[in-house]
Parts: C-alpha cells; structure tokens; sequence
C-alpha cells in the first residue's frame, strides 16, 4: 500500500510478556505528496483508488473507500470533495496538481482504455463517484458480482450499486469526463412515477 500521510516512520513491536502490540503513532493526518508522476510511479503498487477498483470487489464500500481518514470522525473529507474542499488540517484542496496515494493510482485495469496498464492516472471523485455501502451485495439475491467488478475496475465507482443490483446501466462517457461514473440508466421496469406505488 502507498504511504498516505506524513508522519516519521516507525514500527510496532510485540510485547509477548502482556501479549500485545506496542503501537507506533507516525502518523500527523497531513496527506503526503509524492514529488510527481514518476516519484508515484517509482515508489506506489497500490494506493487507494487502486485499493478501491481491486479489493472493493469483495468489499461492501464506506469507511476509507468514501472518506479520507482522520483523527476527528466528525472533520473527515469525503472524497468526493477531495479536489475542492481543504482538509486534513490546513491542508488545501488536492486537485490533480497534487500528486498523492488518494488521487492517483496505477492503471492496471485500464481505466482509460487507452492499452497502458502502467501509467498513473488521476482519479476525480466527483466525477468517478466513490463506494458507499452497498448492502445489495450481501441481501440481494440474483446481485451481479461480475458486472460490478467490470464497472469498478473502469472506475465507475457509483454506477457500481446499480449495475450490481440490476437496476440499471453505467454510463458510456470516457474516463474522466464529467460524472463518468457517477451516471446511470435505469432500467424502466423498476422505476416508480413520484407518488406512485
């Protein structure tokens, strides 16, 4: 996993005489940045976005996959305002100039379907979308695994729920263009007029 916060490096130790782990606090909550693209390339397998489009296929979505982590629950950034909104201390808003282990992956599934499965790509979650809890993947019969991990790999990361559910279709916008992954289409037959039944 990529490093994602600033802080002096340290190593937790057992303790077999009380059975425990001695925890070391190296983390400042400050997002790190690397230097560029290539310091990304050189030094990240995996970082969030990445975390994301491979482990969420089994991962129900929430907790880090919707907002960045910090000390204080209740100051949390969520994602999708990562590039807008400071966060994280008095830390600004990290657009695309930002080269960091939540804005940046590495493409191994081709995201951009452009045939490179090792550039670093940027990822916008406001157009992306990010992974909520999806309680249709454990209390849905018939829930399409596979067509959600399809999704998810192309990081459609909202569509995700409604592909899996079967209640519609991700959006054929390329990747990064304004909410790629944040529009669907519903499938008629499900849909309910306002005030209806």
């Amino acid at each position: 996993m990529a490093r994602l916060f600033n802080g002096p490096a340290g190593t937790s130790s057992y303790d077999a005489a009380n059975a425990k782990f001695n925890e070391v606090s190296s983390n400042d909550w400050t997002i790190f940045q690397f230097a560029d693209v290539n310091d990304f390339k050189k030094k990240v397998d995996l970082s969030l976005a990445g975390n994301i489009m491979d482990c969420g296929e089994c991962h129900v979505g929430g907790g880090a996959m919707e907002y960045v982590p910090f000390s204080d629950l209740t100051a949390r950034i969520p994602l999708r305002e990562l590039a807008t909104t400071p966060g994280n201390g008095t830390q600004g808003a990290l657009t695309s100039g930002n080269v960091t282990a939540f804005n940046y992956f590495i493409d191994v599934y081709d995201a951009d379907a452009d045939s490179n499965k090792t550039e670093a790509l940027y990822i916008d979650y406001a157009n992306a979308g990010v992974m909520e809890v999806d309680c249709f993947i454990c209390h849905l019969d018939g829930y399409d695994y596979v067509k959600r991990r399809e999704v998810l790999r192309e990081a459609r990361l909202d569509a995700t729920r409604v592909v899996g559910a079967g209640i519609g279709t991700e959006s054929d916008l390329p990747y990064g263009d304004t909410g790629f992954g944040t529009l669907v289409d519903y499938n008629a037959n499900v849909q309910v007029a306002a005030g209806g039944e």
